[in-house]
């Protein structure tokens, strides 16, 4: 339980640090964005929440594990399916070295 508590608050200090390196850049993104669902026609009621979106069109899904799994790649993958989005990028600042996974749907 306490392994979930010190991932939870990587995850967010993390979040803060690359916000804080894309406004010296410039970058406009958005965080905790809240995207539409899509699924064939429809669109859900409900939303599915980014950890960020960078220039209205790369999503954005931060992890603080010891590494990225099959399960991550699939879930970002997901996530893009669902919200229509083409360029997603997992970031993993848990393990010994940064991770990083770049997917194009």
């Amino acid at each position: 339980m306490m392994d979930y508590w010190i991932c939870k608050i990587l995850h967010r200090v993390n979040e803060d640090a690359l916000c804080y390196e894309l406004d010296l850049m410039g970058i406009a993104y958005q965080r905790q964005l809240e995207l539409n669902v899509y699924y064939k026609d429809a669109v859900f009621e409900r939303k599915f929440r980014a950890d960020l979106l960078v220039e209205k069109r790369v999503l954005v899904e931060n992890k603080a594990m010891k590494k990225i799994t099959n399960q991550d790649e699939a879930q970002l993958i997901n996530y893009l399916k669902t919200t229509r989005l083409r360029v997603g990028l997992l970031f993993n600042f848990g393990a010994e070295k940064f991770e990083m996974m770049r997917r194009i749907f």
